[in-house]
């Protein structure tokens, strides 16, 4: 399998830009289970690739998605999608400042800070 330019985030750390394999196994490993996939709002082609049961499974809140008014939990690997051939793909520099701003826009800092924010 080849390797792709992916974002990883895990909860309560910034988002970082590495080298991954493009398989479900790597995404599977990387988010912890089984996985689902979200269109990063605002970023057309990206995919956040999340625990499928992060919340069932009470995993740390990670990223805020306002626009979907929800929150992420447990660690995300951020791609590139084709609609096309429905894979995914590693990111272009331009998907990779896209995804980074949104990412450090709305990550979640710590349980009082997703407590404050996000909790009513």
């Amino acid at each position: 399998m080849s390797k792709i330019t992916a974002i990883i985030k895990q909860p309560f750390s910034r988002p970082y830009v590495t080298e991954i394999e493009n398989s479900l196994e790597s995404y599977q490993k990387i988010v912890g289970g089984r996985i689902e996939c979200v269109d990063m709002p605002k970023a057309k082609g990206i995919d956040i690739i999340l625990n499928e049961e992060g919340k069932l499974d009470g995993l740390a809140p990670n990223v805020f998605l306002p626009e979907y008014d929800d929150c992420i939990m447990g660690p995300i690997v951020v791609v590139a999608f084709n609609p096309q051939r429905g894979n995914h793909l590693g990111l272009s520099n331009e998907q990779v400042s896209d995804a980074m701003n949104y990412l450090n826009k709305n990550h979640v800092i710590s349980i009082e800070h997703f407590k404050r924010s996000f909790c009513l």
